[in-house]
């Protein structure tokens, strides 16, 4: 009994987990992204 309560939670925190890594993927990628454009614009001038 005490299973079935534990599960959804156990769920919640999975998926909050991977948001949040999925989340600091995206940012530090768009960060990357961002100074190689920087970088590039900086190299034509």
């Amino acid at each position: 009994m005490q299973l079935v309560t534990i599960l959804p939670s156990l769920a919640a925190i999975v998926a909050i987990s991977v948001m949040i890594s999925a989340y600091a993927a995206t940012s530090r990628t768009a960060r990357q992204v961002k100074l190689k454009i920087d970088r590039d614009r900086r190299d034509r001038h």
